[in-house]
């Protein structure tokens, strides 16, 4: 256990006596960061990533020692380019700071709304940090979702019997990969000479090459995505295939999207995670996929591999002090809630690890004028017991207009693998929420663990569908029912506390992420290793970054069926026909959905059992007739007609949807070619817009919904009273009233002696609005109660039962 340090108020630590560090440290602090009551940081470096400060002073050495070669810095976060690193900046003005950086030497400028991206000329960091046109400067640091050959993918999802059965192969559509490179290694005319991938003396016809939008063919990079597209052409080998580099920074990712929509991409998908994206907020790149989305585009991103690696808890005073590492003092977090002012972890030697702490605050980077956070915390990692700073994060976040620190670590052999983590309150009001995200499975927290979820960025958009992880080997089509999920599949349900300008939410946004889980482990030609799961010697491709163009590609199949029917369509029907996984992770909603595996593992038997071709409703009076026809049906048990409630609206405010109320159930004709046509009536509605859709139902179980279809139903009489229910009641029951006209309306409640004891409602009803009312007698008498509705234009008295 870390050591308890209740009774100490003031904690005095040390730093590396490393010239670098007090350098940089001297540039965010000013001349006054030893002053033990500093409060300020007011360094010409102040207010831009502390790893950029670092990594400046580390370069200032390496230049003044004269030393031959390239630079290479300490930091892994750093992607350096000859003397330039690879910054994220954003300003209210992105165009006027892109060409700001430019005249500053920045390379590969890239520009999304109020972010900028490049690489900049190291020793130009400090005249950047002067530039009026930025708010925030920080290190770009980001980390992947880790013919001769077919993915075992394929027979996972039985998408090699849906070609079969549908006679479909994608033909018509075009899936694309973003990662880090393409053809990098040079590799990709092999693999089209040997069927893997699409292109000119492909031997299977393929021959339409792969549309590459923007490469990047930088040193180090491995061709990820050639191996995602080579999945995507295992899968739907009909398809156009594109690409575009998401390295580069978060602007060329962000303008990346919108770039492959304009190239006529009807699936994305991606596996980069950039650590700087806002955790409780849609920043620039989900904002991207959530244009994509709306354009009508399926966006597919992997969940990430990290399980559960993360701790979040509100803030709470230690009542313990730190000082000692250039700020004067600073109040500390309480890992257990007030009382211990560091948590205990172990990194195993040899062990490298990244951090990222994010709290409750907005991101300012998100639109042009956001508001940035009001709290500025410090990240820091210390030996055991805790007295020396070993690593750590202090960007001010106030001047920077991020609420993120991000830091690595590695901890080299014979330096011990136990240590302390601590966060400073700088300044600020304590953050409702803080947590921070870590990237090594071999680090645990010793203490105070709370298993938090990881899956957090792009992924979490409302318009991208979230894939996890399962092992080709560890699903029914290879005997192993249901299918298992990965240990590293990150899991979903980090909130959404603000909206893209920066508002706090009126509640918490928990979006159903991961939505599917897919397959990987599969082969490819060139990436990975061979695992020895399978007979042969071609390496497998593991992680969410492989099962995600899994999924991607089996959506193009549904594209195919379905004539594009829009991306929500593709997202309900895979959710539909995947394969329940039974994961026990609490926490999920209870739609058959959970925070592990969604809502299972994509599977393509149930890939359109019957090829719907008309939905419509008409509505006559209070009823509705609703006519659907199909052009051919496999396996097809029939149809549950469905219709989504409303929730009653609060407030003043619209009503909201409820949940979806199955009606009843038309049979269908089993398998037929030819084509069937069906009508179903709904009676007695309200007034109101209603909206419908089927669940079709095979006999084997599976199912896929409809599109949806909304008729507006008018009242015919002046007004509508809907009998309460239950009637007798004990304690509560409820009825529901509207009106052909606005009008004021009151709903009073009298016993049998005419006296009034309870008035339900007393306000203005809109025309045609239905008024959900609930009358709890609780502290009434058992007897006779007559609820009465009066307006101007009608009244109405309905006897109830108060029974006990």
């Amino acid at each position: 256990m870390a050591t308890q340090v209740m009774a100490q108020a003031d904690v005095q630590l040390t730093v590396p006596d490393d010239a670098i560090v007090q350098a940089a440290l001297a540039d965010v602090f000013g001349p006054e960061h030893a002053a033990k009551d500093a409060r300020t940081k007011a360094g010409p470096l102040a207010h831009i990533d502390f790893n950029l400060t670092l990594l400046y002073h580390e370069y200032a050495a390496f230049e003044a020692a004269g030393k031959a070669g390239p630079f290479t810095s300490t930091n892994a976060l750093a992607r350096l380019r000859d003397g330039r690193v690879l910054v994220d900046a954003s300003g209210d003005d992105g165009p006027a700071l892109l060409r700001a950086l430019e005249a500053l030497g920045l390379t590969r400028g890239e520009q999304y709304r109020t972010v900028v991206s490049g690489y900049l000329p190291i020793d130009k960091i400090p005249d950047a940090a002067r530039l009026g046109s930025l708010t925030t400067l920080r290190m770009s640091a980001f980390t992947r979702g880790v013919g001769a050959t077919t993915t075992q993918a394929d027979e996972a999802m039985e998408s090699d019997e849906a070609r079969s059965n549908f006679s479909v192969d994608g033909s018509g559509t075009k899936g694309c990969a973003m990662s880090d490179s393409y053809d990098a290694l040079g590799g990709a005319s092999g693999d089209v000479s040997t069927g893997d991938l699409p292109g000119a003396g492909n031997p299977l016809g393929n021959t339409t090459p792969v549309d590459v939008v923007q490469d990047d063919l930088s040193s180090g990079n491995v061709d990820e995505g050639r191996a995602m597209l080579q999945i995507i052409h295992d899968v739907a080998p009909g398809a156009a295939l594109g690409f575009h580099t998401a390295f580069g920074g978060q602007a060329v990712f962000a303008q990346g999207i919108t770039d492959l929509v304009n190239a006529g991409c009807g699936m994305i998908v991606d596996d980069i995670l950039y650590f700087a994206e806002p955790a409780f907020q849609d920043g620039v790149i989900a904002q991207a996929a959530d244009a994509a989305f709306s354009s009508g585009v399926s966006y597919f991103s992997s969940a990430g591999n990290s399980a559960q690696q993360s701790y979040h808890d509100a803030y709470a005073d230690s009542g313990v002090n730190i000082s000692g590492y250039g700020r004067g003092t600073v109040p500390t977090h309480g890992f257990d809630g007030g009382g211990d002012w560091v948590q205990q972890i172990t990194i195993p030697e040899g062990t490298s690890v990244i951090f990222t702490l994010q709290w409750d605050d907005p991101f300012a980077s998100t639109c042009s004028g956001c508001p940035g956070p009001d709290t500025d915390l410090d990240f820091l990692l210390l030996d055991d017991p805790p007295t020396t700073v070993l690593a750590g994060a202090a960007t001010d976040n106030i001047a920077g207009g991020d609420a993120v620190e991000v830091f690595q670590y590695d901890n080299p052999s014979g330096s011990g693998t136990t240590f302390n983590l601590a966060i400073g309150k700088f300044t600020g009001p304590d953050p409702g929420r803080l947590q921070y995200f870590y990237t090594s499975s071999a680090v645990s927290i010793d203490e105070y663990a709370t298993d938090s979820p990881t899956s957090y960025g792009h992924a979490n958009a409302a318009g991208a569908e979230a894939v996890g992880a399962s092992a080709w080997f560890n699903t029914p089509a290879f005997g192993v029912s249901p299918p298992v999920i990965n240990g590293f599949s990150s899991v979903g349900g980090v909130p959404i506390l603000f909206d893209t300008n920066g508002n706090r939410l009126g509640s918490p946004e928990t979006r159903l992420k991961p939505g599917i889980t897919g397959p990987d482990g599969g082969n490819n030609t060139f990436f990975g290793s061979d695992s020895g799961a399978d007979a042969d010697a071609f390496p497998n491709f593991f992680g969410t970054s492989a099962s995600a163009p899994a999924c991607g590609a089996l959506a193009l199949l549904y594209y195919e069926l379905l004539g594009n029917p829009g991306p929500q369509t593709i997202y309900d029907n895979m959710r539909a026909s995947a394969i329940d996984m039974d994961n026990p992770y609490t926490g999920g909603f209870d739609t058959g959905h959970d925070f592990a595996t969604g809502f299972g593992l994509c599977n393509a038997p149930a890939l359109l059992p019957v090829e719907l071709t008309a939905f419509d409703a008409v509505a006559d009076g209070e009823a509705v007739t609703l006519r659907w026809e199909t052009a051919s049906e496999t396996n097809n048990a029939g149809f549950e007609v469905q219709r989504l409630s409303m929730r009653e609206p609060e407030n003043g405010s619209e009503g909201d949807e409820g949940a979806w109320q199955a009606l009843g159930f038309v049979e269908g004709h089993g398998t037929t070619a030819e084509p069937q046509r069906y009508v179903y009536q709904v009676g007695d509605l309200a007034p109101g817009t209603h909206t419908f859709r089927l669940r079709q139902v095979d006999f084997d179980g599976t199912f896929e919904y409809s599109p949806e279809v909304e008729v507006a139903v008018e009242m015919a009489a002046a007004y509508r009273l809907t009998p309460a229910h239950p009637n007798p009641f004990n304690p509560t029951t409820q009825f529901s009233v509207a009106v052909q006209r606005a009008q004021h309306v009151r709903i009073d409640v009298y016993d049998v002696t005419g006296r009034r004891v309870r008035t339900l409602f007393d306000g203005r009803l809109a025309a045609q609005q239905t008024r959900t009312v609930v009358f709890d007698g609780d502290a009434l008498p058992s007897g006779v109660y007559y609820l009465r509705a009066r307006g101007q234009t009608f009244s109405a008295t309905e006897a109830v039962v108060r029974t006990q």
